[in-house]
C-alpha cells in the first residue's frame, strides 16, 4: 500500500489543460473514461499550486491516515541511523493538507527535529524531504513560536547548502504566520546568503551586514529573548566550525562575544540559565575539540568570555 500511495505522490504530471473539455481544442472525447468519478478533483486541482500533481490531489481525502501510518513508522524507526525514504517523500507532499490534526502535526514536527539533530548520516533528499514536511507541518500548529528553539539546534548541524535553504524557508514560513519574528528571520536569510554573480560563493558582504544587525538587536535587548539567543549561538557556532573565511569566524565569535557581555546583565530565569548550562556549554565542548587549528582558537575566545561574563551564575 505504502508503494502505491508513493507511486502517487510521485506520478508525473500532466497539462492542466487537458482537463478543460470545452477551452482545449485537443481535448480525445474517445478517451476511456476513468473507472471511478475525478470531476471533484480535476476541479480542484486545476485552481491549484502547480507543485501539486494530479496523484496527491486523489490522495487528499486519506491525508490524515496516510500521515498517522507515517507517524508510527518514524517512530519505530527512531533508533535507526537514516530513515526510510519514501514516508518521508510522501509526508513531504501530502503534509500540506495535514488540516484539523493540530496535535498529530506538533507530534511529527517534535519527532524530527531531536531525529536529524542526532543523526547525521541522511542524504541530501532525506534531510531536504524532513525539513519540506516540517515547514508544510507548522501551518498547522497552535504557536510556531513553540518550535523555533529546537529549529535553532538544526543550523548548527545541517551543512548541506540546500538543506540550509530549506532551513530558512521555514523561517520565512514562521514569519509569514508571526510577523513578529520577521526580523529574525530576515537576518538568518541573510546570514546564509550566496553571492548572484558567483553562485559558488557566500555573499560576504551581506553576510558581515547580517551579524551588524544580530549584534544591534542584541545591543537594544531591554529583556533576554531565548530565541533570538538559540539562533544567534548555533548559527555563529556553525560558522565558527564550517567556514574557511577568517572574517567570517571572527565576526562570529565577536558576535557571541557581546552576546555574553549583554546577557549577563539580566537575571535569568532558569529556563534562560539552562541554555547556557546544558546547551551552550555543550557545544563550546565540541568546538574546543574541533580538529581545525583557527576554529580551536575562535572558541578559546568564547570560552574565555563566557567565563569571565558568567562565573557567578553557571557552575
Amino acid at each position: 500500500v505504502l508503494d502505491m500511495v508513493y507511486n502517487l505522490v510521485t506520478f508525473a504530471d500532466f497539462n492542466k489543460n487537458l482537463l478543460d473539455k470545452e477551452e482545449n481544442e485537443n481535448y480525445n472525447t474517445n478517451t476511456e473514461p476513468l473507472p471511478f468519478n475525478v470531476d471533484f478533483i480535476t476541479n480542484e486541482y486545476k485552481n491549484y499550486k502547480s507543485e501539486i500533481n494530479f496523484g496527491t490531489m486523489i490522495l487528499k481525502p486519506y491525508v490524515s491516515s496516510i500521515i498517522t501510518h507515517i507517524e508510527n513508522i518514524v517512530i519505530s524507526n527512531m533508533n535507526k541511523k537514516v530513515l526510510p525514504a519514501k514516508p518521508l517523500k510522501i509526508l513531504a507532499r501530502l503534509s500540506c493538507f495535514a488540516n484539523n490534526s493540530q496535535q498529530q502535526c506538533e507530534k511529527i514536527i517534535q519527532l524530527l527535529i531531536p531525529y536529524l539533530v542526532k543523526n547525521r548520516r541522511q542524504t541530501e533528499d532525506n534531510e531536504i524531504n524532513i525539513l519540506s514536511s516540517i515547514n508544510q507541518l507548522l501551518t498547522q500548529v497552535k504557536d510556531v513560536g513553540d518550535f523555533i528553539c529546537p529549529l535553532s539546534r538544526l543550523l548548527n548541524v545541517i551543512t548541506n547548502r540546500q538543506s540550509r535553504h530549506e532551513i530558512c524557508n521555514i523561517f520565512n514560513t514562521i514569519k509569514t504566520i508571526d510577523d513578529k519574528y520577521i526580523e529574525m528571520a530576515d537576518i538568518l536569510n541573510d546570514l546564509n546568503s550566496w553571492d548572484p554573480k558567483r553562485l559558488e560563493e557566500p555573499d560576504y558582504m551581506l553576510r558581515l551586514d547580517a551579524f551588524k544587525r544580530l549584534n544591534t538587536l542584541i545591543q537594544n535587548w531591554t529583556r533576554f529573548d531565548t530565541k533570538l539567543a538559540s539562533i544567534l549561538i548555533y548559527s555563529c557556532f556553525y560558522f565558527i566550525n564550517n567556514i574557511e573565511d577568517m572574517a567570517i569566524k571572527e565576526t562570529s565569535t565577536n558576535c557571541v562575544q557581546q552576546f555574553l557581555k549583554k546577557s549577563c546583565q539580566f537575571e535569568l530565569s532558569k529556563s534562560e540559565i539552562y541554555l547556557f548550562d546544558a546547551n551552550f556549554k555543550s557545544e563550546l565542548k565540541n568546538g574546543l575539540r574541533n580538529k581545525n587549528e583557527n576554529a580551536r582558537h575562535e572558541f578559546i575566545s568564547v570560552l574565555i568570555e563566557f567565563i569571565h561574563s558568567f562565573k557567578a551564575k553557571i557552575n
